[in-house]
């Protein structure tokens, strides 16, 4: 049932019911839908209700079940919760199916390309391939011949998942010209009418491929063949809110349940997944060759601290101010990358230190257009004061740097230049995104500047530098995985420009820790020579992929309410570990305040356990969670497993 509960309800019914089948039935005097799971002999001891009515069009895949219930079970989440995702927002609207004509656009496979199909062995049986390739490798194009001989050769269907939408017109794009109306599209951009249209067309075969983010993986079909995962490696693949599943390893699971090969595809693979190559669970492609031979973008590193002069702006140095000039005399498109949005990232009196807080998060309110400030976390907003509301003095000074005031800079410096902002602020739409795009592509643009939503698969012809204005922002972060994912998006960043035979690329970084560990490893051809490096860390501290993580965050309107339910919860699983000596090698980490103590009014506090992976959870975090017992009143425990983001 789609309620907060790990318990099955008992129903009957004089029709033949299937596992996986959707029932309606009463529950509290009230219709509601249920998912067949279990078959049990009719109890004694109280009333059975009837079943009212099967849905017999939602029944679920017996592979497709059993791929739910294991989501609930690992992830720890209500099962009713989690089957509730696999069915569409409305009910079916027949419509007439027209057939459209297309024209089929194939290119070219190069050699390397070739070679690396044939290592792809069978498209048959459960098998995990990561194909391992530099940007410009044509990952893309290897996808698409896969997905021709599912189709094709074997008459089946296949999903592809990307780790944002900010991805899906271009490839929906590319795509579409292979395979015309055999695509179709799911993500949370899309109206429930349009899921809807979407869902059934999958399910029901109309539509041979379903491209989308982590919520494509629930649209269920009985004739998958193949699953392709693009940038494995994003941590956007994890769900941050409610149901905190990992869609990439979920995706996983699926395979190996339906027994279909998946890919995994990445030009900076995930550490978990290249200790899963070394343990020979995976099989590892690896594609150096870029498909325009094209050489590798000339780079700089410029250290912010020893420049000659303070440069004015702040934010640009000598070099990149004469790089952009080049480039765009050369009538070339130039990115700049910042990943952070607004004016300034936080506003502070100089007289006294106060600092400007949202008044629901504990967190700097950013500065946007000079005047206005914002949380990015709850949108709370307000106005910036011409005196300090402390102390009264008028010197408000603003530290930081964001796309805004990079973009103002630009027009001031650049008068004659198109300059685009690519950012959440400014594209809050597919239909933005896609305006965005066809900007660039077009040329109508000639300097882009953007935060990650710049770095992410995105293919732009006359992109000749990119200048990634402040390399330190991510390496400070207190996350374990900071370094990692600093290479990573570094790695994505620079592979956007230099995309075509004969371009002259160039990349500017600059930073204020020229000698740290991000900037040694750029060389994506040398990717292996880092995560050697980085594994042996993370061996050290018994950190994942040697451990399994699993946070509990405690939420709640009253801060002492919140620190006593961490500290009980803290002493529960203590207790449970001393209780069971199976688990003695269990680490509790904790309990402490949230890096990030206050979000929307709500005070958060949080405790770790770090598992050895020979370990299972899910009874042991069961167990404590009953322990812990009843929650206090407006007080919310979730709990994360395999959490990306620690904050």
């Amino acid at each position: 049932m789609p309620i907060p509960s790990f318990d099955c309800l008992t129903y009957s019914s004089n029709e033949e019911l299937h596992l996986g089948c959707v029932a309606e039935l009463l529950i509290r005097r009230k219709k509601t839908k249920g998912v067949v799971v279990r078959e049990v002999q009719k109890p004694t001891e109280y009333e059975v209700k009837e079943i009212l009515n099967i849905e017999k069009s939602l029944t679920l895949p017996k592979a497709h079940l059993d791929w739910l219930l294991w989501l609930s079970s690992y992830y720890l989440y209500p099962p009713g919760l989690v089957l509730q995702s696999a069915f569409p927002p409305l009910k079916e609207k027949q419509k007439e199916q027209k057939p459209k004509e297309f024209t089929v656009k194939k290119y070219e496979l190069t050699d390397a390309q070739k070679k690396v199909l044939t290592q792809i062995d069978s498209l048959k049986d459960f098998k995990a391939h990561l194909l391992h390739g530099v940007t410009g490798a044509g990952k893309t194009e290897i996808y698409l011949e896969l997905f021709d001989d599912v189709i094709n050769t074997q008459n089946k269907q296949g999903i592809f998942l990307l780790p944002e939408i900010s991805l899906t017109p271009q490839l929906e794009k590319r795509f579409k010209e292979r395979f015309g109306p055999m695509i179709s599209t799911y993500h949370s951009q899309l109206t429930p009418r349009q899921k809807t249209n979407s869902w059934y067309d999958f399910k029901m075969g109309r539509t041979k491929i379903l491209i989308g983010a982590r919520s494509a993986l629930f649209c269920p079909s009985d004739n998958i063949g193949l699953i392709v995962v693009d940038e494995e490696h994003e941590s956007s693949f994890k769900q941050e809110e409610k149901f905190l599943y990992n869609a990439k390893d979920a995706a996983l699971k699926l395979s190996q349940l339906k027994n279909i090969p998946i890919v995994l595809g990445s030009a900076t693979p995930s550490l978990e997944s290249m200790i899963n190559v070394k343990k020979e669970k995976i099989n590892y492609i690896r594609l150096k060759e870029k498909v325009f031979k094209q050489k590798t973008p000339e780079r700089f590193i410029v250290d912010m601290t020893k420049l000659d002069e303070r440069p004015e702006p702040f934010w640009l140095s000598p070099l990149l101010k004469d790089k952009i000039e080049h480039h765009l005399s050369q009538k070339k498109q130039v990115a700049l990358f910042l990943n952070r949005r607004g004016w300034s990232s936080f506003v502070q009196c100089f007289a006294c230190g106060h600092e400007f807080k949202c008044v629901n998060c504990d967190i700097s309110l950013t500065l946007h257009q000079k005047t206005q400030l914002f949380c990015h976390y709850c949108s709370y907003g307000e106005a910036l004061p011409e005196a300090c509301p402390k102390c009264h003095e008028k010197e408000v000074r603003k530290f930081g740097l964001g796309t805004e005031q990079v973009v103002k800079d630009c027009e001031a410096l650049f008068k004659n230049s198109r300059i685009l902002k690519f950012d959440r602020d400014e594209v809050q739409n597919k239909h933005q995104l896609k305006e965005a795009i066809d900007q660039i592509e077009n040329f109508e643009v000639d300097l882009v500047v953007g935060t990650q939503m710049i770095a992410k698969g995105l293919d732009f012809e006359r992109l000749s530098l990119m200048g990634v204005i402040d390399a330190d922002q991510a390496l400070s972060f207190p996350d374990f995985r900071a370094t990692e994912k600093s290479v990573q998006q570094l790695n994505q960043v620079l592979g956007r420009v230099g995309r075509r035979q004969g371009q002259e690329a160039e990349v500017v970084i600059q930073t204020r820790h020229p000698t740290h560990m991000a900037l040694s490893h750029l060389d994506e051809t040398q990717y292996e020579s880092f995560t050697e490096e980085a594994l042996k860390k993370r061996e050290i501290f018994k950190y994942p992929p040697y451990s399994r993580m699993i946070s509990l965050l405690v939420k709640s309107h009253e801060e002492q309410t919140g620190d006593k339910l961490i500290n009980r919860s803290f002493r529960a699983f203590d207790e449970l570990k001393n209780k069971w000596s199976s688990f003695s090698e269990v680490a509790l980490l904790g309990p402490s305040p949230a890096p990030i103590q206050m979000i929307r009014r709500e005070y958060r506090f949080q405790m770790m356990l770090k598992f050895p992976v020979h370990l299972p959870h899910q009874e042991f975090v069961k167990e404590g969670l009953r322990l812990i017992g009843k929650l206090p009143p407006r007080t919310k425990l979730s709990v994360n497993v395999d959490p990306i983001d620690l904050m």
